[in-house]
């Protein structure tokens, strides 16, 4: 066997190895929320004053969060489950801001905790003053400052000070869909009428 041939059977290997993904390439999901099963999962804050989870605006499935201000009351739900933060982690989720003024603020928090504080805001969008967003948008935050860590995540909608929208109807506040912690995005299954941009 000359030379080059040898060298041609030694590289083999190592060239298939290269090509077929291992167990790490796998995508690591550590939360899925999407308002389908209810607040099995949720600290609801929400009181009776609203739906905390309603069926009219959706970006996916039949079910989303809704946040709102009434009686300028600030309202929140929070994940009831401690994650532990990998260095590539990140959280996405589906937001939609309607109607809100620039002194209402659409708020993700973080917990390291356990939920008894909740320091920092991981996200933050201020209203408009007008109809706000059209449509759901994909949001992501990077969790690598947090590895290694156990936290808590929570959605809250704050109203600082002056005027608010207060209603509560299904054009008004802060809607949340898919909530997902994980390396990637992960898209949902479709099989009946048109896909969303996130199916």
């Amino acid at each position: 066997m000359s030379w080059h041939r040898g060298l041609a059977v030694f590289l083999l290997p190592a060239i298939i190895l290269a090509l077929v993904p291992g167990r790490n390439a796998r995508a690591q999901t550590l939360l899925r929320e999407n308002a389908e099963n209810g607040t099995a999962n949720i600290l609801d804050n929400v009181g009776g004053d609203f739906q905390l989870i309603q069926s009219e605006t959706v970006a996916e499935g039949d079910f989303a969060f809704h946040l709102a201000n009434p009686n300028f009351d600030d309202k929140w739900f929070a994940i009831d489950e401690t994650l532990s933060i990998q260095p590539d982690s990140k959280l996405f989720f589906l937001s939609r801001l309607g109607w809100a003024t620039n002194r209402q603020f659409a708020r993700v928090q973080l917990s390291t905790n356990g939920g008894t504080s909740w320091p920092t805001t991981i996200y933050s969008q201020a209203g408009t003053g007008d109809e706000g967003e059209g449509s759901f948008t994909l949001k992501e935050v990077d969790l690598a400052p947090y590895a290694n860590q156990n936290v808590r995540l929570r959605f809250f909608f704050e109203f600082t000070n002056g005027s608010a929208f207060t209603q509560t109807d299904s054009e008004v506040g802060w809607f949340i869909d898919d909530i997902q912690v994980g390396d990637e995005f992960g898209k949902l299954a479709w099989s009946i009428g048109d896909p969303t941009p996130h199916e």
